[in-house]
């Protein structure tokens, strides 16, 4: 699982890769987006926990 997190629009904004659409085999990606870049890192951390946890057909 992999995500990165950037500046947007005056927030911080983070980006998870999700698995391809196994029908279109189109990208799928989650983001989440906070006032500072440590809150940004940690929801991107939680979420990524959350994926490998439970499943990433949850998240679409």
């Amino acid at each position: 699982m992999r995500g990165h997190i950037r500046r947007y629009r005056g927030r911080w904004a983070g980006v998870v890769e999700l698995e391809r659409d196994p029908i279109t085999g189109k990208r799928r990606q989650k983001w989440v987006y906070a006032d500072t870049k440590k809150e940004c890192e940690v929801k991107v951390a939680e979420l990524i926990y959350k994926i490998e946890k439970y499943n990433a057909k949850h998240y679409r």
